[in-house]
């Protein structure tokens, strides 16, 4: 993507609990920021039950297994990325909806973020087989 669309929102994502309370996960919402690293371009679409449409969104992720702050190149060094594209739905799809782009000082950073936006979506992602760190992260 060389540019952003035209209308979009930077924020951040963060984990719903049961209750407020336990740490049991029931689901993740969207607090806008204008300098959060999570663009948004279309939440997901939902059911009935509040749950994201089952096939709808898949994410792939350019990952990395070293943080800014493990690096010997620190912050010039690659970045963590994850897209979110909403399949072909009707001629409304096939449209990136979600983007993280970052290279956090701690690399735990950007696997929370990838997870809370898989959750959000409800998708899977295609991630590179060569980087193992998300993968035994999750």
């Amino acid at each position: 993507m060389k540019e952003l669309p035209k209308t979009y929102k930077r924020g951040t994502l963060h984990w719903n609990y049961k209750d407020g309370f336990s740490e049991e996960i029931i689901g993740v919402r969207f607090v806008e920021n204008a300098n959060g690293p999570i663009i948004v371009v279309e939440e997901p679409q939902t059911d009935d039950l509040n749950k994201p449409l089952d096939h709808l969104y898949v994410a792939g992720i350019d990952s990395i297994d070293h943080a800014e702050g493990d690096s010997v190149v620190g912050k010039d060094g690659s970045k963590f990325a994850i897209t979110v594209k909403k399949r072909i739905f009707g001629n409304q799809g096939n449209m990136y909806v979600c983007m993280y782009i970052e290279r956090p000082k701690d690399i735990r950073t950007a696997y929370e973020n990838a997870a809370k936006i898989l959750f959000w979506y409800g998708c899977k992602a295609n991630l590179e087989d060569t980087k193992i760190g998300f993968r035994l992260w999750l």
